[in-house]
Formats: structure tokens, C-alpha cells, sequence
């Protein structure tokens, strides 16, 4: 097969003019150049979509992070003062089962806040 592609080569050569043989391979040249930098500008474009991909889901998870912590920050400081407000501590010492049900509906109420929230969102 390479016998046959050689001959063909050679044939081409010889039915041919110098111009036309510098006008085929520079042809062929001009096209693997174009072949060669349209691939590597789909590979530099793809590597920096991916890169600005990152960095976008960095800062969102980087700004998720700061949120949820402010807020579970207010939670516990809402925590703290409940436990330590006076009229309750005779409460949190002497009926628990009492203290466990306030909590249940503290947390379902919350829970309902929270979706409400969500759905407005």
C-alpha cells in the first residue's frame, strides 16, 4: 500500500510544475497549522471555562459558608440567652418532660419558618 501511495506521489511530481508542487504543500502546511491551533485553542478555552467554573463555585461556597455561620451564631446566641434567662431556671431544673415539649414545638414552628422561607425564595 505505501508502494501504491509513493507511486502516486511520484507520478503527481512528475505531471506537475514547481509552482503547483510549492502550492500543494504549502496548502497542506497552512491546513495542519490551522488543525494545530484551532486544537489548541479548544483545549486553552475548555481549560479556562473550568478554571472560571472553579472559581465561581469557591466564592458561592465560600459565601454559603459565611451565611450559614452567621446564622448558626444567631441561633446559638438565642439558645444562650433563653437558657439563662432568670424566670426559666427553676423550669429547666424541675420538669424536663415540660422543657422537651416547648422544644418540640419551638423546632416544628422553626422547621415551618424555614420552609416558608424557602418556598419564597
Amino acid at each position: 500500500m505505501s508502494k501504491t501511495l509513493a507511486d502516486f506521489f511520484l507520478k503527481l511530481r512528475d505531471r506537475s510544475t514547481l509552482g503547483q508542487q510549492v502550492a500543494v504543500v504549502t496548502t497542506a502546511l497552512c491546513l495542519a497549522l490551522i488543525i494545530a491551533l484551532s486544537t489548541t485553542a479548544a483545549f486553552v478555552g475548555r481549560q479556562q471555562a473550568a478554571q472560571r467554573a472553579e472559581a465561581e463555585i469557591i466564592g458561592l461556597a465560600s459565601n454559603m459558608a459565611e451565611r450559614l455561620d452567621a446564622r448558626m451564631f444567631e441561633r446559638f446566641r438565642e439558645v444562650r440567652n433563653l437558657a439563662n434567662l432568670e424566670p426559666l431556671r427553676d423550669i429547666w431544673a424541675d420538669e424536663p418532660a415540660q422543657i422537651r415539649s416547648v422544644f418540640a414545638t419551638a423546632a416544628e414552628q422553626l422547621t415551618r419558618v424555614c420552609l416558608d422561607r424557602l418556598r419564597l425564595a
